[in-house]
C-alpha cells in the first residue's frame, strides 16, 4: 500500500470503514500527524504543521520516509480496526437482548431484531435521555391494535465499542412489556442499522452476536431478498411455497399469516389446536393455533417436526398479504446464523440443536406478570391448564413451593415446556389454592 500523501489518509480508511466512521478516520488521521511529525523530528527535518501541511516541501528521502512508515501504521490500524467484534448476549423468551450506549448513557438492554427498521425505545428511556419529541404517528406490529409513536433523534449509539452516529428513533410505552417481559429489563429495539453496516453471526449456544465488516463465507447459503427493512427467504410448508421474513424477535420457530393459512387450507389439512394466545408482540397479544409439521423447507435444508402457530389475527402485520410469515428463533438457533445483508444473502452452520425435537409449552395457559404473581390471561380449552381447573384472571404466587416474587417469568415459561417426560407441576394461588398440573404435549 503506498499513499501518494497525507491528505489521503482519512479518505482510505472512511472508504473501507464506512461513512458512518469517519469520526475513527479523522482519529487515524491525526494520529498519522503526529507519528509523521516524530519521524521528521528524528530525521533533523521540519514537519508538517496543521494546517499548512498541503504547501509544504519536504525533501524527497524525507517525504518517502515517512509516508512508508506511516503506510505501515495505517495497515495495522485498519486491521485492527476491521477485526471482527465479538458481543456477548441475553437470550430471554429467545430473543437477543444486547448492551447498547446511547448518549454516552446505559448501556441500555436492547432486542437485537431483523424485524426492526431502526431505533426503538421505552417511553421511559426516551424520556431518561431528555430526547426532544419531533412528531407522534401510529405504528403496527403483529398485534391487532395500534400503537402511539414519537419520533426524535439521538445523536450516539455505540454498540461493541462501535458508533453507529446520530440516529432518528421512535419511543412506545410498551405498557403491556410484562405480558412478555415479566420484570426482566427491556429498553428497546434495534434493527437496521446494524445489520446492514456489518456481517452478523449470531450464535445461540454461545450466546455471543459477531460484528464483521468482510463479508461472510462459512455455512449453508440461503439467498435473501427484502419487503422494505424485513429479510425474505423461500420456504415450502406442505408443497406450498411462501415469503417468509426472518425475525430474530419473532419468539418461536414459525408463525404463519392469514392469508397463507386461507389460500393453502393448512388448519384443513394440518391436525391444530383451539385457538389462544401463543405469543406477544408490539400492538399486543398474538392469537394463533397450533400444528406440527411434517417438513419445513428452507433452501436445501430440511427441517422436521417444527411447531408453527398458524395466526388467527384480523389486524396487524400478518393479515396484510405482503409475506406469508415469519421464521423465528426456533429454528434459527439450531445454527450459527449469519446475516450478510450487503451480498443478499443468510449463511446456516448447524449446530448441536440441528435435529432436537421442536418443545412447546405443556401447560396450555398463558402468563403475565402483575406485581409479584404470574396471572393468567388465556387458557387453551382442552388443554391441561383447563383440565386442572385454572381459569383466567387466576393469580399465581408459586411454583412448586418457589414464590414467583423474583422469579423470570420467560425462564419460568421454558420451564413448562413439554420435553416428551411426563411431570406434574404445582401452582399455588394467591386465594391459597392449590393445583397440580400434568404437563403434556398439547401439539
Amino acid at each position: 500500500m503506498v499513499i501518494a500523501s497525507l491528505d489521503e489518509v482519512a479518505n482510505i480508511v472512511g472508504d473501507l470503514i464506512g461513512e458512518r466512521s469517519r469520526r475513527h478516520a479523522w482519529i487515524v488521521y491525526m494520529y498519522t500527524i503526529r507519528r509523521q511529525a516524530r519521524i521528521c523530528s528524528a530525521a533533523a527535518m521540519p514537519p508538517l504543521s496543521y494546517p499548512d501541511r498541503r504547501a509544504a516541501a519536504w525533501p524527497p528521502h524525507s517525504r518517502s520516509d515517512a509516508l512508508a512508515e506511516c503506510s505501515t501504521m495505517i495497515l495495522a490500524l485498519l486491521a485492527a480496526l476491521a477485526m471482527p467484534t465479538t458481543i456477548p448476549f441475553d437470550l430471554v423468551d429467545n430473543r437477543v437482548l444486547v448492551p447498547v450506549v446511547i448518549n454516552g448513557r446505559g448501556p441500555y438492554r436492547l432486542l437485537l431484531d431483523t424485524g426492526a427498521p431502526g431505533l426503538t425505545l421505552r417511553d421511559e428511556v426516551a424520556h431518561e435521555l431528555e430526547l426532544t419529541s419531533l412528531a407522534t404517528s401510529e405504528d403496527r406490529g403483529v398485534g391487532d391494535a395500534a400503537v402511539r409513536s414519537t419520533s426524535s433523534r439521538v445523536h450516539s449509539v455505540v454498540i461493541g465499542g462501535h458508533e453507529l452516529g446520530p440516529l432518528d428513533c421512535n419511543s412506545i410505552s410498551f405498557a403491556d412489556a410484562p405480558a412478555l417481559w415479566g420484570t426482566e429489563r427491556f429498553d428497546g429495539i434495534l434493527g437496521m442499522p446494524v445489520f446492514e453496516r456489518w456481517a452478523v453471526t449470531i450464535d445461540y449456544d454461545k450466546r455471543t452476536v459477531i460484528l464483521n465488516s468482510h463479508a461472510a463465507r462459512d455455512g449453508i447459503r440461503v439467498p435473501i431478498e427484502f419487503s422494505g427493512h424485513l429479510p425474505i427467504v423461500t420456504a415450502t410448508i406442505l408443497g406450498s411455497r411462501g415469503r417468509f421474513g426472518v425475525d430474530t424477535g419473532a419468539r418461536s420457530s414459525l408463525l404463519v399469516s392469514s392469508p397463507f393459512i386461507a389460500a393453502h387450507r393448512l388448519d384443513r389439512k394440518l391436525e391444530v389446536t383451539q385457538p389462544m394466545i401463543t405469543g406477544w408482540g408490539i400492538g399486543g397479544p398474538v392469537r394463533s393455533r397450533l400444528a406440527r409439521l411434517s417438513v419445513l423447507q428452507i433452501g436445501p435444508i430440511a427441517l422436521r417436526g417444527i411447531v408453527a402457530r398458524l395466526s388467527t389475527q384480523t389486524a396487524g402485520g400478518l393479515t396484510t398479504g405482503d409475506i406469508d410469515g415469519l421464521i423465528g428463533p426456533g429454528v434459527l438457533a439450531r445454527f450459527i446464523v449469519t446475516f450478510d445483508y450487503r451480498n443478499h444473502v443468510m449463511l446456516l452452520q448447524k449446530n448441536a440443536r440441528f435435529a432436537r425435537p421442536d418443545v412447546w409449552d405443556g401447560t396450555g395457559m398463558w402468563l403475565s406478570q402483575r406485581g409479584d404473581a404470574f396471572e393468567v390471561l388465556d387458557v387453551l380449552p382442552d388443554g391441561p391448564a383447563a383440565a386442572a381447573g385454572l381459569r383466567a384472571g387466576d393469580q399465581i404466587v408459586a411454583i412448586d413451593g418457589r414464590v414467583t416474587k423474583g422469579l423470570s417469568l420467560p425462564a419460568e415459561r421454558l420451564r413448562l415446556y413439554f420435553d416428551g417426560h411426563a411431570r406434574t407441576v404445582r401452582f399455588t394461588l394467591a386465594n391459597g389454592r392449590e393445583v397440580d398440573m400434568a404437563l403434556r404435549a398439547i401439539v
